[in-house]
């Protein structure tokens, strides 16, 4: 079922290829579905049913994860959502390492996500999403600690961060984040590690909400996909609400992903930090 929504907006992967930017999308999404999200920007899709992603990108790596992580969950509730970011022309290419290194650490800025709004179909209004984002050291201890930051001689090829965020909706939780890096890839899976509530109602146990977020990228475009999969409390219209908050949500964190996609191609030569 497609939502079609009006927003430009969260657990990515890139991929590079070097051939021209339309052959590249025509490869990695169906000529129809390639159409509507030029024309409308950004697409969603929920699934109580049939849990058949209608919005992926056809990447093989990307495919794998997402049928592990139905596997793994049994979803009762899927919200899938994609959008695409437009380079500046200098820039349709494959990533330089500055601008592969400044937009991971963008991402890795979890705090900046405190004060991040969403739309909520159902309140017919704009709303607080994350009211407080941060990294902490681990679970048990929960200290709090400073974003990530990395340099492009420093730059992982696998990552785990935990963090705690406060939302409106599912009040305050913990969540492990894994990255995953290669030359032409990244991946971010987000696992809740605790009890999420809707009000008084428990809705999602420990591990019961799975994301994937996968930057693509091609040479033109970022294509940016976030998938995120939960078994929810059988309750009656639960499953909705929660997945009407997902799609909603989804927009949000897309608008996020592509504020730090500009800010690492935002005139690459003149940038100087390099995430030093």
């Amino acid at each position: 079922m497609y939502l079609k929504t009006s927003g430009f907006f969260l657990s990515f992967i890139f991929i590079l290829n070097t051939v021209f930017a339309y052959a590249q999308l025509d490869k990695l999404l169906p000529a129809d579905l390639e159409t509507r999200l030029m024309r409308e920007k950004i697409l969603s899709s929920a699934h109580f049913e049939n849990m058949n992603s209608e919005l992926s990108p056809k990447y093989e790596p990307l495919l794998k994860a997402i049928d592990a992580l139905k596997k793994e969950l049994n979803p009762s509730v899927m919200v899938e959502s994609i959008c695409f970011y437009k380079k500046p022309d200098d820039c349709i290419r494959l990533w330089t390492d500055k601008e592969k290194t400044i937009l991971f650490n963008g991402i890795l800025s979890i705090s900046t996500l405190t004060g991040l709004t969403y739309y909520s179909g159902s309140r017919k209004q704009t709303r607080l999403f994350y009211e407080s984002s941060f990294a902490i050291d681990s679970y048990e201890k929960q200290n709090k600690l400073k974003d990530p930051v990395f340099t492009s001689k420093n730059l992982p090829s696998f990552l785990t961060i935990y963090a705690k965020q406060k939302d409106l909706t599912f009040g305050e939780n913990i969540y492990k984040l894994e990255f995953t890096l290669k030359n032409d890839a990244i991946m971010f899976k987000q696992l809740n590690l605790t009890t999420m509530y809707y009000g008084i109602i428990p809705v999602l146990g420990k591990k019961n909400l799975n994301s994937l977020a996968s930057v693509i990228d091609t040479n033109e475009y970022l294509l940016i996909y976030i998938i995120s999969m939960a078994d929810a409390i059988s309750f009656p219209g639960m499953k909705n609400r929660v997945g009407a908050s997902f799609a909603a949500r989804s927009e949000a964190l897309l608008k996020w992903f592509s504020e730090k996609a500009s800010a690492a191609y935002a005139s690459p030569e003149n940038n100087k930090s390099d995430g030093k």
